[in-house]
């Protein structure tokens, strides 16, 4: 009975302070406490703006609405908005209470129905538009009804205009973050200010950029200075420099780019909306800051990827971490956006030429790959060597590289004989694929008559598209594959980005993961195929649980591990009662941790960190690297430091080496079981200097039936930091 309590008095918890922290991009419960405590600087506001919040959040847990999403504040927010902005224009009434209760239902209503439409139709935020929405129709029927006892108040959110003096114009900044939450005073704005710093300082940096830039375009227009100390139009500027700088877009150099530029068209829409409303008698409210974001949002949809703006394609948060996340992302996958491409062959490959060979890989068309098989004595085919049968590569299955559509197919060019190649038909028998814009890949010199799709087939990566053979400018059986621009012969050839692969100098070497690199020639190369020893062990069906008894140098305690999957489709494990999450991948043939959040004092930061990247192909003595968020392994102060530097310069790294041991009995508690283990030694280091410099080590023990049975970190000073093992 008290668990279950405790539980909704979490939820509610939760999805209260949550929704008065999306108001300012965040997720934090800090960000929900200050902006509470500042809306009861007035208590009337407050109590209004309470009430909204769980008049929307009830109703939404009583018609059934997401239990998760109601935990997110996502569905309280614009709800709030929308009771503080009725508080602030009428006086608190027994008929103004009733007004928001039936306001945060509509507001409810269109927040779940644009949200629908928004993301499956345009992938865009709502952003604050719900409240817009129904704020101006609750203020026009408020003008109606005058019967119902509605007092409407002077709307002026900064007050008189103030010298220009330093000072002043402080005053005029805070008064104007006040506003944010209609409580345009100084003491509210400071407070939001802070809260703004204390949780993502390049927020707040943000915040001052947008509303400075908008200040000096809207006087170098000459617009009399009093439009500014008046409705919101601060209020505006600095939302839409803080979503186009960091929240919706990855910072960047030219993320403040965007927020200026951003700022500057928030103001020009800002004053055609006070010309077009101003005879009605309606606020602008945050419409100007609504219509530049998701203009300037949605446009951006339709470039090529590039890498100076990158749009935040997954669930957004404070500035630095999409900003963590999205470097880190580069860092451990090669690319944050694009195609991600397999070999196209089953097992052991050899590459015979590679970018820039010195055959045929040449000027726009270097960046190229030749495969063919060897055997352990280095030879490409068995007995003589007479006969195209006898060479190891020839009518062996060639695979679709990725998902894509076929775009061109030669089936009919016969293969050469030894000895012969044919010049006039160079790529001989050919499937070419479509994967994305500008993103084409060839497969060449197939055997005659073998190809098994058509033009316009969709094929998935793996899928079987024929088989090698020796047609076209080929002088023994061999694949020949290459990424280009486009689709016909003439295309320049790009260099393209591989998922992880195995890859040796000879067949007597170990195998060593590559990431985030080309195959080089003479290399021997495969790509993963799953051991199902390693797939069962690191296998986290939705809805399974694990227990681990968990020591610290302090305390002893019981975690607990729960499975399940986000409303994005993301398996996550929870750790309780810690509260940590890690967001997990099983694709591309390895065990990913994508994210982790939460205290680093827990089993599952172990899991998350020493076994960050598991590639499922088991190898003893298999040895790879992977790379770690920094904010992992730096204090606060520091980790504030290099966050306002971060979008610029990468002051700090955090590499990982990881290694499979063998398979082998390991003690536990209960017994023993066979099992291998992940060693892994973490490197913190600076870019310049000594400064800082730690190394980290964990050891996991994975079980193919019990799955991470046991996980221990060490500190970089050698002593066990956190010892974990699992409760059968």
């Amino acid at each position: 009975m008290l668990a279950r309590l405790g539980t909704h008095l979490k939820f509610w918890y939760d999805a209260t302070l949550l929704s008065y922290a999306q108001i300012l991009f965040t997720k934090r419960h800090l960000t929900g406490w200050i902006a509470l405590g500042v809306t009861f600087l007035d208590f009337k506001m407050g109590l209004a703006g309470c009430c909204a919040v769980l008049a929307s959040n009830g109703l939404a847990l009583l018609f059934k609405f997401n239990h998760d999403t109601i935990r997110t504040g996502h569905y309280g927010f614009n709800a709030l908005l929308l009771g503080l902005a009725l508080a602030y224009r009428y006086d608190l009434t027994g008929s103004l209470f009733i007004l928001i209760l039936v306001g945060s239902l509509l507001t409810l209503l269109v927040t779940v129905s644009l949200t629908s439409f928004m993301s499956y139709y345009v992938q865009l935020p709502i952003l604050s538009l719900p409240f817009v929405l129904v704020t101006h129709l609750c203020y026009l029927a408020g003008t109606s009804a005058t019967s119902l006892g509605l007092h409407p108040k002077f709307l002026s959110l900064i007050g008189n205009t103030l010298p220009v003096t330093v000072p002043s114009l402080l005053e005029i900044f805070f008064r104007a973050v006040g506003a944010i939450l209609f409580i345009p005073s100084v003491e509210a704005g400071a407070l939001i200010f802070l809260s703004l710093l204390l949780v993502s300082r390049l927020l707040a940096i943000f915040a001052v950029l947008g509303y400075a830039v908008g200040v000096v375009f809207l006087l170098g227009l000459g617009v009399a200075p009093e439009i500014l100390n008046s409705g919101m139009f601060g209020v505006n500027l600095m939302l839409t420099a803080m979503a186009l700088g960091g929240v919706f877009v990855i910072p960047s150099p030219w993320s403040y780019v965007l927020a200026g530029t951003g700022a500057m068209l928030c103001a020009l829409m800002g004053l055609a909306g006070n010309a077009l409303l101003g005879s009605s008698g309606l606020p602008l409210l945050t419409a100007p800051f609504i219509m530049t974001g998701l203009l300037v949002l949605y446009a951006m949809k339709f470039r090529e990827f590039s890498p100076t703006l990158q749009l935040v394609t997954f669930l957004p948060g404070t500035p630095e971490e999409n900003l963590d996340f999205a470097v880190t992302q580069v860092k451990r996958f090669g690319s944050y956006g694009g195609v991600r491409f397999s070999f196209p062959f089953y097992g052991e490959w050899t590459v015979s030429q590679g970018v820039h060979g010195a055959h045929t890989h040449k000027g726009p068309w270097s960046y190229a790959w030749d495969f063919l098989v060897h055997d352990e004595t280095g030879q490409s085919f068995r007995h003589t060597g007479q006969q195209l049968t006898d060479y190891y590569a020839y009518q062996l299955p060639v695979l679709a590289p990725a998902d894509g559509t076929v775009v061109e197919v030669v089936n009919w060019v016969e293969d050469n004989a030894l000895g012969f190649i044919n010049t006039k038909e160079n790529w001989g028998n050919k499937v070419v694929l479509r994967h994305a814009s500008q993103t084409y890949s060839v497969l060449a010199h197939l055997s005659p008559k073998s190809i098994r799709v058509r033009v316009g087939d969709m094929v998935r990566r793996g899928d079987c598209i024929g088989l090698c053979g020796n047609s076209g400018r080929s002088v023994e059986p061999h694949v020949h594959f290459q990424v280009q621009s486009g689709p016909d012969r003439l295309a320049h050839t790009l260099a393209p980005t591989f998922t992880r692969f195995l890859q040796r100098a000879s067949a007597d070497q170990p195998l060593v993961l590559v990431q985030q690199s080309g195959p080089e020639t003479w290399m021997h190369v495969q790509n993963l195929n799953a051991d199902d020893r390693l797939v069962s062990a690191l296998s986290f069906p939705i809805g399974k649980c694990f227990r681990f008894q968990v020591h610290t140098a302090t305390r002893t305690w019981e975690e607990k591990w729960v499975v399940t999957v986000d409303f994005s489709g993301t398996l996550f494990i929870e750790s309780i009662p810690t509260g940590a999450c890690a967001w997990i991948a099983i694709n591309e043939g390895t065990f990913t941790v994508l994210s982790y959040m939460g205290h680093t004092e827990t089993a599952l930061f172990v899991l998350a960190i020493g076994a960050s990247l598991v590639p499922l192909t088991y190898t003893e003595q298999l040895v790879w690297s992977d790379v770690l968020p920094y904010r992992y392994f730096s204090s606060r102060i520091l980790r504030g430091a290099i966050e306002i530097v971060r979008p610029l310069l990468d002051l700090v790294t955090v590499d990982s080496q990881l290694r499979f041991e063998r398979f082998a009995d390991h003690p536990l508690a209960g017994g023993s079981v066979t099992a291998c283990s992940v060693s892994t030694a973490i490197t913190v280091k600076p870019v310049v200097g000594r400064w800082g410099h730690r190394i980290w080590k964990s050891v996991i023990v994975l079980d193919p039936i019990q799955g991470p049975c046991s996980l221990r970190l060490y500190a970089p000073n050698g002593t066990v930091k956190i010892e974990a093992q699992i409760i059968p």
